[in-house]
């Protein structure tokens, strides 16, 4: 829920870097073997400073998810809305 929430937010990593390391922290100790490697690939692309992209590791977990919850598996893209206040002037 953490990661998804930084995606979802387009977040600030260094805000929110103690959601993030919890979030792979729990992924790498409870995650199968292909989350597990999607998690190294994350933190390899972020080092490399060129930004890395969540969706592939978020799909694995939510349908990793919906399996445990008897719901049908999607591989639907995940939609996320940002609304911001309008400036008065």
């Amino acid at each position: 829920m953490k990661l998804s929430h930084v995606a979802d937010t387009g977040g600030d990593l260094i805000t929110n870097i103690s959601s993030i390391q919890t979030a792979l922290n729990d992924i790498q100790l409870f995650g199968d073997l292909e989350q597990i490697a999607l998690v190294k690939k994350l933190v390899t692309d972020l080092d490399s400073g060129n930004g890395a992209s969540m969706d592939e590791l978020l799909r694995q977990l939510r349908n990793e998810i919906r399996h445990h919850l008897r719901l049908p598996k999607t591989e639907d893209l995940r939609w996320h809305i940002r609304l911001s206040k309008k400036n008065s002037d």
